[in-house]
């Protein structure tokens, strides 16, 4: 059945598209585990351009390694789970924090730095 200008698709036809798009969402979703976390410093400020490592063996380098944007959020694309050591730095200051992610995320999120 083609479509003309002005006609509309058959009910049925548009609720397995919808159903068949809804479809695609749901996995996508689930296909990738984003954990996100935040830098902040002790007065609660979000720090901004944060280098932040991720180490599971701290002989080894780094497994992660990223940027705080401008709110103190970062965010990681499909980690592995674990127990990690976490060093943030910003400029010549840098503080060190052991951190897990498991199915629920990242523990704690809120990484807070002491400067």
């Amino acid at each position: 059945m083609s479509l003309r200008a002005g006609k509309t698709m058959p009910p049925t036809r548009t609720v397995a598209t919808l159903c068949l798009g809804l479809l695609i969402i749901w996995i996508s979703a689930y296909a990738q585990q984003q954990v996100r976390g935040r830098v902040i410093n002790r007065n609660g400020i979000p720090q901004a351009g944060c280098q932040i490592e991720f180490s599971g063996n701290p002989n080894a380098p780094p497994t992660y390694s990223i940027t705080s944007n401008n709110d103190g959020w970062f965010f990681l694309n499909n980690p592995q789970q674990g127990t990690y050591t976490v060093r943030v730095r910003q400029g010549q200051q840098q503080y060190t924090v052991t951190v897990t992610i498991d199915d629920r995320g990242l523990h704690p999120s809120t990484l807070v730095v002491s400067w």
